[in-house]
């Protein structure tokens, strides 16, 4: 007998609620094979594929996916304000320490500050990616430092004589 491609409505909620669940014979969730499997026995003695049970309980997955989205979502907007703040402060230890700073490592921390920031703000649903791309005076002496300029290694490989490679910017 061939595998069949739909399944009765109430089969597929049941399969959809018992993807997320234990599978008490394995201890472990239960995968799309072993709900095709599940389905071939009584009292449902359905024969199908897993493709077949992973298309039917998509939007189920789906929806619930969704759900745990809005839920986080609910839980950092919460936490926003008061993590924005220290956010703040941080970026303010940041340019304070920055004038004594490589412009490497000022590029590497003002770099995961903006990582930081964009992926707070995205996943609290806020706004969408952040783009720093501008320039920013950030050094003592007022020069403009591209943060996001490519950096390569200097054709000559050669290291500075504190062992931090030798970069340049284009």
């Amino acid at each position: 007998m061939s595998a069949v491609t739909t399944l009765p409505d109430d089969l597929v909620v049941l399969l959809a609620e018992m993807y997320g669940e234990k599978n008490p014979a394995t201890d472990r969730r239960w995968t799309t094979r072993d709900l095709a499997t599940w389905c071939a026995k009584p009292p449902w003695s359905i024969t199908t594929n897993h493709q077949t049970v992973g298309r039917l309980i998509k939007p189920f997955r789906d929806l619930r996916a969704e759900m745990v989205r809005d839920i986080l979502r609910e839980r950092l907007t919460a936490q926003l304000s008061a993590q924005l703040k220290g956010l703040d402060d941080l970026i303010t230890k940041v340019v304070a320490r920055s004038r004594t700073a490589t412009p490497l490592a000022q590029r590497k921390g003002l770099d995961s500050i903006v990582k930081a920031l964009n992926v707070k703000l995205r996943y609290s649903g806020v706004a969408a990616a952040v783009d720093v791309t501008a320039a920013v005076d950030v050094t003592s002496d007022g020069q403009r430092m591209a943060f996001y300029a490519p950096i390569k290694r200097t054709d000559d490989g050669a290291d500075d004589p504190d062992g931090t490679p030798r970069v340049a910017t284009e």
